[in-house]
């Protein structure tokens, strides 16, 4: 039996906070509160809810603080949906909520019927993504599944980007030499058995977990970062970052021990295979100045040199850049980078699912 799903309330008005709960409950949704953002932060550590509903005026944390603790510190939340709850109706308020990552708006005093609809509406977003996704993956968890047959693991060595096929648990059961050369050049590491220490952090951890529950449940998952430099720090060869996407294999009846169930790319930003921008909009549905502005951002152009290039101001380029953020899911440059240089990767099969807040650097 599937569980319903699992709605956060944290409001501060204890009488309010209890309503909204009991309204919820009768709807068949499962419930978990928080007197305030503070509390919030501890549910969010402990569970993990399909919908958020947040309060913006409250003690010790406010809203604000929670959405961008979230985007920021719960990669694998990224796509539930947060709705804030507020007194204000200034459109200027809830344009800075938008803007901070919030998905919508209920305004006090609560309308009930309103809060219901708009629950549902946002719950049956996240399944026509989660619907998206296995198209999107299909044909490329084909092919990484034919990887598991005989010989197959020798086709790996003939391909340019990093490939590492892991197990149960983040056991690293194949690198390909693309991989194992990255690895040694950027991190000094030449073995192929195992990740450099510290690789990723915890921000590639999620991902791997992630990837390995979506495989067990056969289900799609694929999520893309950029790395942090090397402790060393050592600077990359050509000034490159490195990027990886992780995504889950599919998965059988039975998991047997020496079955692959993740994938790691890794691709090197200074040698970026670069979609053109027909591509770009036919992948992620992108207008033709958008696809422009995106391909141009991939490429490591700012923001200034962009506008001038297309000749529109700086002002239009990030209004094209919210509306590529919205079509992407993703919430800050670095993320939209990762997934620009990431999709050759697919093979122009569907943008992966990219987590947002976890790639370190280019934040708007």
């Amino acid at each position: 039996m599937i569980d319903a799903p699992l709605i956060l309330v944290c409001e501060d008005e204890a009488e309010l906070r209890r309503d909204i709960i009991e309204e919820l409950s009768e709807a068949g949704y499962r419930t978990v509160e928080a007197a305030d953002g503070k509390e919030a932060l501890v549910q969010l550590a402990a569970c993990r809810p399909d919908l958020t509903l947040c309060d913006i005026t409250m003690p010790r944390l406010d809203g604000y603080g929670v959405l961008a603790q979230v985007r920021r510190d719960h990669p694998e939340l990224a796509r539930m949906p947060f709705v804030f709850l507020t007194v204000f109706a200034d459109p200027a308020d809830m344009v800075e909520g938008k803007r901070a990552g919030a998905d919508d708006y209920l305004v006090k005093p609560i309308d009930y019927d309103l809060l219901l609809a708009t629950v549902e509406a946002r719950l049956r977003e996240i399944a026509r993504w989660r619907a998206h996704d296995v198209d999107a993956m299909a044909q490329p968890r084909a092919a990484l599944e034919a990887m598991r047959g005989d010989g197959a693991l020798a086709v790996l060595d003939t391909i340019a980007t990093g490939i590492m096929l892991m197990g149960s648990g983040g056991r690293i059961l194949h690198g390909n030499e693309a991989a194992t050369r990255l690895l040694a050049t950027q991190y000094g590491q030449s073995d192929p058995a195992r990740l450099p220490p510290g690789f990723g952090g915890a921000g590639l951890r999620s991902l791997i977990d992630r990837a390995e529950q979506a495989s067990r449940a056969s289900e799609a998952f694929s999520g893309a970062m950029a790395l942090d430099p090397p402790e060393s720090g050592k600077p990359v060869p050509d000034g490159g970052t490195l990027m990886v996407m992780v995504a889950a294999l599919p998965g059988r009846d039975t998991v047997e021990q020496g079955d692959a169930q993740i994938a790691l790319f890794l691709v090197d930003s200074a040698r970026r295979t670069r979609l053109s921008d027909a591509m770009l909009a036919q992948i992620f549905g992108l207008t033709p100045t958008e696809s422009a502005v995106a391909g141009r951002l991939a490429a490591g152009e700012r923001l200034d040199a962009i506008a001038g290039a297309l000749g529109i101001s700086q002002t239009t380029v990030s209004f094209h850049l919210r509306n590529i953020f919205g079509k992407t899911r993703t919430n800050r440059q670095a993320d939209l980078i990762a997934l620009m240089l990431c999709a050759p990767v697919l093979g122009g099969c569907g943008a992966p699912a990219i987590d947002p807040a976890l790639a370190p650097a280019a934040r708007l």
